[in-house]
């Protein structure tokens, strides 16, 4: 079957594009952008250079963010990821491009854009990089979005201490965004004029001369090793501490978060560990990350030649993939694994927490379970989930859309993050089937050559096809011959070529299938892949973890005060 000729979009046929969608939303066309947006996303482009294809795309995300607001639409609507789906379709589009200045232009509104949306979903955690990202190339807009989403993180943390660090960021840009109002569109002034709401914070925020304290030193003597780790978790953003979204500094260097006290009547039936379980639990989670994260840099110091004497005690097999097997690999898996587990954890926290179901169906309960169930054939959020009003666990449930295929569920996570997209599949094969790290030089090596592949599985299907077509041909044949001699023999006959042409048919689907079967055995992924998602899944577990504790002292914060309830001291081991 030939392939349906593709669209060519040029950047002039984009840009007038651009401009009449831009028109558009200007005059509320809510109606006329769906048939535009649909007409346009129905058709396979071919685009002039990847410039042009990421302003598409970008384009069609600005399009689905005007039709559907967190606001307007149920939290978990499919509708409300398509805005990112699109946004991160046109980052993946110029990534590994040359940094030229239209390029970064584009790049900066769409980072802006997207980390909004990101914000909307309660997934302001992970909505910092993409602000930041788009404020290194002088963005204002970003600036003022940022200084939003700054002023949210200051208000949903429970340590006070913290969260004037996060006033005075806030602060901090919408200073600088107005030192660059000449630069901006008349709309976007309008948020940080003078009286407006962002000034009048800003205003307050200097007016009350808060002291920071910036020169936090740890007074313990550490290895070299220890600094190294220390600095290398600080510099990737993944201490479980807020201050290390916004610094890398000694400020950052801890884990502090934990959960707030949680209040409860009075229950003489429970001992000391029993009324601090939800504390203890989340201590253990956070060991669990900790732990996966330091065999994470284990095996990132490791080279990737070197070897061990955990797996020298027997001959290993050279299968031609080229994979490598050490300490260094093995880490990774291990790690990835943890990381991986965590997710499920969280469900089961949330599960007994927000008592979604009965005990005896704790067996059941997981990531995906947790958040999608089946209604009336509609794929929701469990009944009491789908009620709340908690952004942070909307930005949990947003985080499973990003890294698990859900069953009868619109799949946008081979979009709306691509370099999540695999997560699913990677640890389907680490714990079920075989999973192979392979060295990035000899990685297209160790890959069976697709185009040879499809010939062979082309010529096979063809010599199938063309044998069942003769069998076709020799029972019409014998279906027009008159009752007599002649027909017996020729019945004899159809039924020797029948059995040789099925014979043959047979030899045929044995070879694809084997093929099948065996090209799936294993699972191949370069290390610095591998590397990239596995930086990628700790990033989101440690985001997830602060989502989770946020979600806690959302809903302490809305508990009412007309029963006698006794708030958890929680004790410190020294």
């Amino acid at each position: 079957m030939e392939d349906k000729a593709k669209a060519l979009l040029t950047k002039e046929k984009v840009e007038i594009f651009a401009s009449e969608v831009d028109v558009l939303i200007l005059a509320g066309e809510r109606d006329e952008l769906r048939v535009v947006c649909d007409d346009k996303t129905s058709l396979d482009y071919n685009f002039e250079d990847k410039l042009c294809e990421a302003h598409f795309w970008y384009v069609i995300g600005n399009i689905y963010s005007f039709l559907y607001s967190y606001s307007v639409s149920d939290w978990y609507s499919d509708d409300l990821s398509k805005s990112i789906l699109f946004y991160r379709k046109s980052l993946y589009a110029i990534r590994g491009e040359e940094l030229t200045l239209e390029i970064l232009s584009l790049k900066s509104l769409v980072e802006t854009n997207l980390a909004n949306e990101l914000s909307g979903q309660g997934r302001m955690i992970c909505a910092i990089p993409l602000y930041q990202s788009a404020i290194n190339f002088n963005n204002p807009v970003a600036l003022i979005s940022k200084a939003r989403n700054d002023y949210f993180y200051a208000g949903s943390i429970y340590d006070d201490e913290h969260a004037v660090y996060h006033y005075r960021e806030a602060a901090y840009n919408i200073r600088k965004a107005q030192g660059m109002i000449d630069d901006m569109h008349p709309e976007h002034r309008e948020a940080i004029k003078a009286g407006s709401q962002l000034d009048n914070f800003a205003n307050d925020f200097e007016s009350r001369g808060f002291t920071l304290n910036e020169n936090i030193s740890s007074e313990e003597k550490l290895s070299n090793k220890e600094v190294r780790y220390i600095d290398w978790v600080a510099n990737e953003g993944l201490f479980l501490n807020d201050l290390n979204d916004l610094v890398k500094n000694n400020l950052a260097k801890r884990d502090t978060l934990s959960l707030p006290s949680i209040t409860s009547q009075i229950n003489i039936l429970l001992s000391r560990h029993e009324s601090l379980a939800f504390h203890g639990n989340f201590d253990e989670l956070k060991n669990d990350f900790c732990y996966a994260r330091y065999i994470y840099f284990t095996g990132l110091c490791v080279p990737e030649e070197s070897e061990s004497f955990y797996n020298s005690t027997y001959h290993h097999v050279d299968d031609g993939s080229l994979s490598i097997n050490n300490f260094k690999t093995s880490s990774y898996k291990a790690s990835f694994r943890v990381f991986y587990s965590l997710f499920d954890k969280i469900a089961y926290f949330i599960h007994r927490f927000f008592d979604l179901a009965p005990i005896e169906k704790d067996r059941r309960v997981s990531f995906s379970t947790l958040f999608v169930t089946n209604d009336k054939n509609k794929i929701k959020p469990n009944k009491v989930l789908s009620a709340s009003d908690n952004c942070f666990i909307h930005a949990l449930f947003y985080i499973l859309k990003d890294l698990k295929d859900v069953r009868n569920y619109t799949n946008l996570s081979k979009w709306v993050d691509p370099d999540t997209r695999d997560f699913d599949e990677i640890r389907n094969a680490m714990e079920h089937r075989s999973l192979k790290i392979v060295d990035d030089l000899f990685f297209e090596m160790s890959l069976p050559s697709d185009i040879f592949d499809e010939m062979h599985l082309r010529k096979y299907d063809k010599e199938i096809e063309e044998t069942q077509s003769e069998i076709n041909i020799i029972k019409e044949e014998v279906g027009r011959m008159d009752e007599g001699a002649s027909k017996y023999s020729a019945l004899n006959r159809l039924k020797e070529k029948k059995e040789e042409l099925t014979e043959r048919i047979k030899y045929r689907e044995e070879i694809v299938n084997e093929k099948k079967k065996l090209s799936t055995q294993s699972l191949l992924v370069s290390v610095s892949d591998f590397e990239s998602r596995l930086m990628k899944l700790a990033t989101l577990c440690r985001n997830s973890l602060m989502y989770l504790a946020y979600a806690i002292y959302f809903e302490e914060r809305k508990k009412p005060n007309d029963k006698f309830v006794i708030p958890h001291s929680v004790p410190l081991k020294k």
